[in-house]
């Protein structure tokens, strides 16, 4: 079998600006002064990927990239962190899309300005044999099926369906509509939800999937759809997995000092698949899943700071108290 992980999503760049500024309305308009900047690649899936690499696991990218010049940037950089990018298509004309994240007020993670792509963040359509190459993995994941209405009815609900069929293993982490749509999102999904094993969210992605006014009755609702199993991260809180005849709590995890939350849930998944993929129960993936975040959230950016896949596992052994 090709790859361990098949993952479907949007890339695109996010600039990381680091420094003081004052927060004082009137002293901002005329400040000026130095800051760290770093270009990484990021999207929905791009921290994710990346971070399944580092943790030992085989995976590739189906994505579009805009044929400007942040397209090559993301393509390299993407191979080497030991992605295959075979499957990523250049789109010409296009816009790539950025976040800047202005970490200069105190925040760990705001304020976020973005530009969205002007191309499709994946392709529409694939073909047979395009089918079957991606089909050719022990499971399949996704990020941000949310964001863009125009991905909801394309070919990606027909490869979830096809995988669910073939027992390969399915995961999406929804996030949320990127233009404004009142709740419940959920009806968005109701074709990709049944073919789900894993639906990964936040509490806010919860609540806006279901409409519903508090966690529990979320993950019921969503249950029902037919997923497996509902997985809420609740960032230093810890996460919830909600099963049909279960529910557990995994509390948060603290390695070190917070430098900034960004792509800290993308390290979640990456850690949670990587677990599962090894045979883990759901417990020992939620749990080693909150300590490569939390491994994530000492460094700056969304990967800098995620362990190799043999440190990672090291760290949760002494954690666990099993060295």
């Amino acid at each position: 079998m090709k790859n361990d992980v098949t993952a479907i999503g949007p890339l695109n760049v996010d600039i990381l600006i680091r420094g003081e500024a004052p927060e004082d309305l009137g002293a901002l308009r005329s400040w000026e002064g130095p800051a760290a900047m770093e270009l990484a690649v990021a999207g929905s899936v791009g921290y994710a990927i990346q971070d399944m690499a580092k943790l030992g696991l085989r995976v590739s990218v189906s994505a579009n990239v805009a044929g400007d010049v942040f397209g090559p940037v993301i393509v390299r950089q993407l191979r080497e962190s030991g992605v295959d990018t075979n499957d990523v298509r250049v789109v010409e004309g296009a816009r790539t899309g950025i976040g800047a994240y202005v970490l200069a007020f105190g925040s760990r993670k705001r304020p976020l300005f973005y530009q969205l792509p002007t191309h499709d963040p994946w392709p529409q359509r694939y073909d047979a044999g395009e089918r079957e190459t991606l089909l050719d993995t022990r499971s399949l994941h996704s990020g941000g099926f949310l964001h863009f209405a125009q991905m909801y009815d394309s070919d990606i609900v027909e490869l979830y369906e096809e995988a669910h069929r073939r027992g390969i293993f399915t995961s999406v982490d929804s996030q949320f509509p990127l233009r404004e749509a009142p709740p419940p999102w959920m009806a968005s999904m109701h074709r990709i939800l049944p073919a789900l094993d894993f639906l990964f969210c936040d509490e806010r992605e919860a609540l806006g999937l279901t409409g519903a006014v508090d966690l529990p009755l979320a993950a019921v609702s969503l249950l029902e759809t037919g997923v497996r199993a509902v997985i809420i991260k609740r960032g230093e809180a810890g996460s919830d997995i909600y099963e049909k005849d279960q529910h557990f709590h995994q509390p948060g995890v603290k390695i070190g000092e917070l430098v900034d939350s960004i792509g800290a849930g993308d390290a979640f998944d990456a850690g949670f698949l990587a677990a599962f993929l090894e045979g883990k129960g759901l417990k020992e993936c939620a749990r080693f899943a909150s300590i490569v975040a939390a491994c994530t959230v000492t460094a700056p950016g969304g990967c800098r700071g995620m362990p190799d896949r043999k440190t990672a596992f090291e760290i949760e052994a002494r954690l666990s108290g099993r060295h």
